[in-house]
């Protein structure tokens, strides 16, 4: 709807519709205004693509940072995180993480795997999802970031920047005077 009246608590979905005529990243600052009150201001973005183009959908540019649950250094069975990367092409596309980056940071942390991609390669169905899985494993009380590339098999490459944080285990800070 265009306009309308809504009571307190009270929710009201709003359907915004994107035809595109030109291949290119389009960008629409919308105004939502309430009477007699604040206005909302909505950043609209979309990205069209060649009918046979190889991409992934990463979303806004915010979104090109992936934040990882923080872990407790030390911790011996940290929990599988997940990165889900999107295909908003009508063809399967192959991906590949590049693990190089991960390496270098592992080698920062003496040697030890703070970051491990279990899974660097797979295929995402045609306007489909995967899941990439990660495990973090801090060895430092600190923020750890890793930029890591993704690349689609005849397609393009996108760098999605991985952030994670280790923190101390709650003995440790209980403890402390």
């Amino acid at each position: 709807p265009r306009a309308g009246v809504l009571a307190p608590g009270e929710r009201q979905p709003v359907r915004v519709l994107y035809r595109h005529q030109h291949v290119g990243h389009h960008s629409l600052t919308a105004l939502l205004a309430v009477k007699h009150g604040r206005s909302v201001r909505l950043e609209l973005e979309g990205r069209t693509v060649v009918l046979d183009a190889r991409c992934l959908s990463t979303g806004p540019a915010a979104a090109a940072v992936h934040v990882l649950a923080p872990v407790v250094i030390g911790e011996r069975e940290p929990p599988l995180q997940t990165m889900e990367l999107r295909n908003p092409c009508p063809q399967d596309v192959h991906y590949h993480v590049d693990l190089d980056s991960i390496r270098a940071l592992n080698v920062t942390a003496w040697d030890f795997p703070v970051l491990t991609c279990q899974n660097p390669r797979g295929v995402i169905p045609a306007f489909g999802a995967a899941l990439v899985n990660w495990v973090f494993q801090p060895v430092e009380a600190k923020t750890y970031e890793c930029a890591v590339q993704v690349h689609i098999e005849g397609g393009e490459m996108s760098e999605i920047t991985l952030r994670g944080v280790g923190t101390v285990p709650r003995a440790a800070t209980a403890a402390a005077p």
